[in-house]
C-alpha cells in the first residue's frame, strides 16, 4: 500500500523557502485542499488541518509539500 507523507515547507527569517520540510503527517490516505487550509487524514482516522496550500505532489516519492498561505496568495 502506498500512502503519502505530508511536509510543510520551512521558511527562513526573510520569508524565503529553505528547501526542507517539516513532517505534518505520515501515512496520509486523504487530503482536501480548501481556500486557506489543507486537511490531511490517515487511514486510521488521525486528522490535521494546516493553514497553507499545496506546493507540490511527488507521486514517485509519495510526498506532498505544503507552503504557507501567504506564499500561496502571492504565487
Amino acid at each position: 500500500m502506498c500512502l503519502a507523507r505530508v511536509e510543510f515547507l520551512e521558511q527562513n527569517e526573510d520569508g524565503k523557502h529553505t528547501g526542507t520540510g517539516e513532517l505534518v503527517l505520515a501515512d496520509v490516505a486523504y487530503m482536501e485542499s480548501r481556500e486557506d487550509e489543507v486537511v490531511v487524514s490517515t487511514m486510521f482516522g488521525e486528522t490535521k488541518v494546516v493553514q497553507g496550500a499545496i506546493r507540490s505532489v511527488d507521486f514517485m516519492k509519495s510526498t506532498v509539500t505544503l507552503r504557507p498561505r501567504e506564499s500561496a496568495k502571492n504565487a
